[in-house]
């Protein structure tokens, strides 16, 4: 009981702390700083729902592989930019690739496009970047393609040891819906788990 108690008043502790350096901290962005980033890493497959043709209700697989989503981890890559439209938000986009080879071996790939809105509470040398963003994904699939929205929500650290060049992590969900005017019974929902490391470059 005492190691658990011990447990939670650090885990509180570390997060009012951080909540303390966020709002003391000096602003580093003006209105018009840009910063570019670089992403590469994983999109981890957490689940796919589609709908039942015989009860038209949703059924959904999680996991990895032939006993879940049928979908293995994939690759990603991405690039992203974005323009401060205030010392602590910023507008921008990313447009990248994603590919996961399903478990019947077959490739599948993703193109997303997404605008993306960032709030930066801490920020300088440390950084806590919060994003959330929408736009869509060109899919393909066993010589199949549709283009369907997605949806994003990350949270990230990043550290500048130069003034203009750092680099970190983030991870979040994001959620492709495949969307069919002609047949909706084929609608479907599909989300994964990225874990990506980047590059930056701010001026």
């Amino acid at each position: 009981y005492n190691l658990v108690m011990k447990k939670k008043v650090m885990a509180f502790a570390t997060i009012a702390l951080l909540v303390m350096m966020a709002l003391s901290a000096a602003d580093y962005y003006d209105t018009g700083s840009q910063i570019f980033m670089i992403n590469a890493g994983v999109d981890i497959p957490l689940s796919v729902s589609f709908k039942d043709e015989s009860s038209s209700s949703f059924v959904t697989n999680t996991g990895i592989g032939m006993d879940g989503t049928h979908i293995n981890v994939g690759g990603y890559g991405s690039i992203d930019y974005e323009v401060f439209s205030s010392s602590k938000f910023a507008l921008g986009g990313e447009i990248g690739y994603q590919f996961n080879y399903c478990a019947d071996g077959v490739l599948f790939t993703q193109v997303p496009m997404a605008f993306k809105v960032s709030y930066v509470p801490l920020q300088g040398t440390f950084e806590i970047p919060i994003s959330l963003g929408a736009g869509f994904s060109y899919m393909t699939y066993n010589e199949k393609s549709i283009m369907s929205p997605t949806l994003m929500a990350e949270i990230g650290f990043r550290f500048f040891p130069t003034e203009n060049w750092g680099f970190g992590i983030k991870s979040g969900i994001k959620a492709t819906f495949e969307l069919y005017a002609t047949n909706p019974k084929k609608t479907g929902i599909g989300t994964f788990i990225p874990v990506h490391l980047f590059a930056s470059y701010r001026h």
